[in-house]
């Protein structure tokens, strides 16, 4: 998952990727654009292969499941024997980080390193940032959308700058990108 943000419409994603049933996408999103984009996304569901559902504590990730993180609260990912699980975390109530946190989601997954794949796209700020840095130095494979067709290029410029960044790639070509990953079996090449 990478973690998905305003302009990026996530059911457009998951249509692209859903066909290919190998692989989970999950998402994070502020809370005051949860609902509309939920909505969007749930709205444009059009077969069983779209599964577009929001996060519960517990929750096993199944292949072509996209997930999205609960409003106001965070999404870890964990690996056990049989996959990876949602673990919902409330957020701390006087923290000045963004809830739900797309480092949060990013960290979670720093213990897996490799065969794990994160996109971070438009945002204000630079949650994510250090998140993506992790996963990068443990041998994941990390994305970020270019300036040209970002919104806010804030959380992606965070990123980059952090070193934690393998490849900028066009909005509109992200979904092939992560379809020929998930493709070549979590492999890069």
């Amino acid at each position: 998952r990478g973690a998905l943000h305003d302009a990026f419409d996530f059911s457009e994603l998951a249509t692209n990727f859903g066909h290919n049933r190998t692989g989970s996408l999950t998402n994070r999103t502020h809370r005051h654009r949860a609902k509309q984009i939920w909505k969007g996304a749930t709205d444009k569901q059009t077969s069983d292969h779209h599964r577009i559902i929001e996060a519960e504590d517990r929750m096993q990730l199944k292949p072509g499941m996209a997930v999205m993180a609960p409003g106001g609260k965070n999404l870890e990912l964990k690996k056990g024997s049989h996959g990876y699980t949602c673990h919902v975390v409330p957020a701390s109530p006087n923290s000045a980080v963004p809830s739900p946190s797309v480092n949060a989601l990013f960290s979670s997954l720093a213990n897996v390193g490799s065969g794990v794949l994160a996109v971070i796209l438009t945002g204000l700020g630079s949650d994510g940032a250090d998140g993506m840095a992790q996963l990068h130095k443990a041998g994941a494979v990390t994305i970020a959308q270019d300036e040209a067709t970002s919104l806010i290029y804030g959380m992606p410029r965070s990123a980059i700058e952090r070193g934690g960044v393998d490849e900028i790639v066009r909005l509109g070509d992200i979904p092939d990108r992560i379809v020929k990953y998930v493709m070549n079996g979590g492999r890069d090449h």
